[in-house]
């Protein structure tokens, strides 16, 4: 078929129009690709993404975040500078006014030692006029560090001692050590205090801290703790299952009420757990416990309510075991029995509030202790439980929120005949692609 002049000019013409599109189309693409950050985060465990409590917590924080990274700009690995800035990237995108600097400390070693930096790959993060440095990457070690720089003094907690407590620093089962831990990462500083040779709680405590004390109180160490209240001290008190720890009387101070028996839980069954696990069936509206979803687990958990008014306000902070009941006799074949036992759903944690010389005071009862023993602690939302009551105590309720989780590290391994074959479905069409259009480009010179 010949083709005329007039035609020619036509397929020069719509050849030129469409280069002149494709080019346009990759510009405009890489224009895109440059201002528009688009980003969709597919792994099963959204490992390149913020979980909402580090995301609500960095947008609360007020003024910018200056982030300093001390890395090589090569090694015999190759550079980490683009792992570094994955990692850093969501906490920019979550906070613009993060700023993230590189240092390569060979390059400069003395702004690198005065920085106190002992790693390559540390980082130096300063907010307002605080800082501390991170050498390991992970969401939970870098949002807790975040917390320490925010908290605008220290706080001191008071544990006490004396009556074979939960120690905030043991490592048995039974001690509240991982629970202690938890709290320096977010910045607050552990004390004890042994009323048998003190005469006070020292006025610089937060708050005070008794953890299931085997052992009775003697009188005048109850006198203490009492006169540390009246003085608007703020107060944790974890009963034990199987004592009050002599502290009857302190119940009586706050206008609590002690109830025996344990609370029972048949839901505790479907996760493989004792009835005397009985799982959070409400959490009630109230600071404490605000953004609070995931269920806590209140091992062998006695009953929390209000008694006598002594001048507290009572608020009921979780209720436990809403298809269970208040057991009151063995726990060993234990069944429900109308005329001894008392339906739930059963209170097992309450907040005391009043007003001491023009200052708020909190005191927090928990019906169980091993709910932040170092062998219960991490079941389910026990230690957002834990942590949030500390922070509500404190005085600090933006703190209060979901701890950020850590995420297992997954990779996927490719051996050679498997990658081949992959890249074969990716290779082999953009290489018949290209010959068919070079095949039909000599034809159309022809």
């Amino acid at each position: 078929m010949k083709i005329n002049k007039k035609v020619r000019s036509q397929f020069r013409i719509q050849n030129s129009i469409f280069v002149a599109l494709l080019i346009g189309l990759a510009l405009l693409l890489g224009y895109l690709s440059d201002h528009i950050d688009l980003q969709w985060d597919l792994t099963s465990n959204q490992r390149h993404s913020l979980s909402k409590a580090s995301k609500d917590f960095i947008a609360g924080m007020e003024g910018p975040v200056r982030i300093t990274a001390y890395v090589s700009k090569s090694d015999v690995e190759g550079s980490i500078r683009p792992v570094i800035h994955t990692f850093l990237e969501p906490y920019r995108r979550a906070k613009p006014d993060i700023s993230i600097f590189y240092v390569d400390p060979r390059e400069e070693p003395q702004k690198a030692e005065e920085a106190g930096v002992r790693f390559d790959g540390e980082l130096v993060i300063q907010y307002k006029g605080r800082q501390e440095n991170l050498s390991t990457l992970t969401e939970q070690e870098l949002t807790n560090l975040l917390t320490r720089l925010a908290r605008a003094s220290d706080k001191i907690i008071y544990e006490l001692e004396g009556h074979s407590e939960r120690s905030m620093e043991g490592t048995s089962p039974r001690d509240m050590g991982l629970f202690g831990q938890q709290l320096m990462k977010t910045g607050f500083k552990l004390s004890k205090v042994n009323l048998a040779k003190e005469l006070s709680v020292n006025k610089k405590a937060s708050v005070l801290i008794i953890a299931s004390p085997k052992v009775n109180l003697l009188p005048g160490e109850l006198n203490r703790v009492k006169r540390f209240l009246e003085e608007g001290g703020n107060l944790l008190w974890v009963m034990e299952n199987d004592s009050y720890g002599g502290m009857e009387s302190l119940a009586d101070y706050l206008g609590a009420k002690l109830v025996k028996g344990i609370a029972l839980d048949p839901r505790a069954g479907s996760l493989n757990l004792s009835p005397a696990f009985a799982l959070v069936s409400r959490y009630f509206d109230h600071p404490a416990t605000k953004g609070s979803s995931m269920t806590s687990v209140f091992p062998f958990a006695r009953a929390v309510e209000e008694g006598d008014d002594k001048g507290f306000k009572f608020s009921p902070l979780v209720e436990v075991a809403d298809q269970g009941w208040l057991e009151m006799g063995s726990l060993s074949d234990a069944s429900f029995d109308p005329e001894k036992d008392r339906r739930g759903p059963i209170v097992v944690a309450g907040a005391f509030e009043r007003s001491v010389a023009e200052k708020n005071q909190r005191v927090v009862i928990v019906g169980s202790g091993h709910i932040l023993s170092n062998q219960h602690l991490g079941l389910l939302g026990n230690l957002d439980f834990g942590v949030n009551i500390i922070n509500w105590l404190t005085g600090d309720e933006s703190f209060i929120n979901i701890q950020p989780r850590s995420r297992n590290d997954q990779s996927l391994e490719i051996n050679l005949p498997v990658f081949i074959l992959a890249n074969s479905f990716l290779f082999l069409p953009i290489l018949f692609l290209v010959i068919g259009g070079i095949v039909w480009w000599r034809r159309r010179r022809a």
